[in-house]
């Protein structure tokens, strides 16, 4: 099984964001036997990534990069690498995606599912942190790719990652940092993902393993 790991470090958040995962969230999938294949650095990824995500036992798509517009997800510079309607369906179906960039959900991630992704996890709105406490907000969102890793389900995931941003905010609050609270709450309730409700990100029974 492979994952693609497609991340952008060309500038400061998004630089903590693909180190954290290079540090904390892809050793952990390669412990399982899982192989990270990652998209990094200057060069434009694009065809790259086009090539690789069709290939046999590609079955998730992850990574760290801003997003333009509702519609984009980038790679370094700003460099597209996924836009609405300009990709092939082969790039994702099948597969479970889970992009941490800003505002993509309701349009990218949706338009991923119409085209057979099995489940897409993202944001609607944009995902906000503060440097100085970046370790809290990058660890709720990795749960993401951890809890696949370890072989639950879409809605069970969803769940669980929910349930982790909720315990860290309550920290927050109980130390005095409201603000941080506030923010990492924010994007709690900006998260999407399948669900039993029905909200158009894929399927909940959706597993990695």
């Amino acid at each position: 099984m492979t994952v693609l790991a497609i991340d952008s470090d060309s500038d400061d958040l998004t630089r903590l964001g693909s180190q954290y995962r290079r540090d904390k969230v892809y050793p952990e999938l390669r412990k399982k036997q899982i192989v990270v294949t990652e998209f990094k650095g200057a060069a434009p990824v694009r065809d790259l990534v086009k090539a690789a995500a069709k290939q046999e036992g590609v079955k998730y798509l992850t990574g760290v990069g801003h997003g333009v517009n509702r519609v984009i997800y980038t790679g370094n510079d700003l460099d597209e690498v996924y836009r609405v309607g300009n990709y092939e369906e082969a790039e994702v179906r099948g597969k479970i995606v889970h992009f941490l960039s800003c505002g993509i959900g309701n349009r990218l991630g949706k338009d991923f599912v119409s085209k057979g992704c099995a489940a897409f996890f993202g944001y609607k709105e944009n995902f906000t942190f503060v440097e100085d406490a970046a370790e809290v907000f990058l660890e709720c969102d990795s749960k993401i790719d951890l809890a696949f890793a370890d072989g639950h389900t879409a809605e069970d995931v969803f769940v669980e990652v929910n349930r982790l941003f909720e315990q860290r905010v309550a920290e927050l609050k109980a130390a005095g940092k409201i603000y941080l609270a506030g923010w990492l709450d924010l994007n709690r309730r900006n998260l999407c993902g399948p669900s039993r409700t029905g909200t158009g990100f894929g399927d909940p029974q959706a597993k990695l393993v």
